[in-house]
């Protein structure tokens, strides 16, 4: 019999089931951890469902073969879009990724069967930036309603930061530090340097 094989969430999902760890742990040497992920891409994919044993006898009888190279072929075509920087894998389920994304808007069937698993990085910078704007949206008008109230001069920003604003001030006052740090260098490293030539 031919298996439809493939790695989606609905797969990725239940092999972190089995192993009861993230996919981002899981080791392509360790045996058990293979069987898993091969296991979750023949049932989320079949209209099969074996237990975990009787799918385990079926890949040693010999009954899926080359179900391993599948693996291989698959995880090398997704490693070749490599990751955006900035995000990192961590120890996050792959159910708590495709549930943020379906609870967010995305058609479920498409999150768990369709989707890609190169597609999730760019989804997940696209909710952050939804939330960012709507967390936005909320202070401005919280702003507007308090402004009577508040000190001349006051914005929204200082009267509620957020972790992203804070990050992006001190990287700016970083960078003062450092420019200020160099003008100085200039100035007062030109009289060290006429001292040098003349003594």
């Amino acid at each position: 019999m031919k298996y439809k094989v493939r790695l989606n969430l609905k797969a990725l999902v239940i092999a972190e089931k089995l192993k009861d760890k993230p996919f981002s742990s899981f080791d392509f040497e360790d045996e058990d951890d293979v069987i898993a992920l091969l296991y979750g891409m023949i049932v989320a994919n079949n209209d099969i469902l074996p237990t975990l044993k009787e799918f385990e006898e079926m890949v040693n009888s010999g009954s899926i073969k080359g179900m391993d190279r599948k693996i291989e072929e698959t995880l090398a075509f997704i490693g070749q879009f490599g990751k955006d920087e900035g995000y990192s894998d961590g120890e996050v389920f792959m159910t708590d990724i495709s549930s943020l994304l379906i609870m967010s808007g995305v058609d479920p069937h498409y999150v768990m069967y369709e989707m890609d698993i190169f597609e999730i990085e760019g989804f997940l910078k696209q909710y952050e930036n939804n939330k960012k704007e709507r967390m936005e949206e909320g202070r401005l008008w919280s702003y507007l309603v308090l402004s009577p109230h508040l000190k001349r001069g006051t914005s929204p920003s200082d009267m509620y930061p957020f972790p992203w604003e804070e990050e992006e001030r001190k990287k700016q006052l970083e960078i003062k530090i450092k420019e200020e740090k160099i003008n100085e260098f200039f100035l007062n490293g030109g009289e060290f340097f006429k001292k040098i030539k003349y003594e």
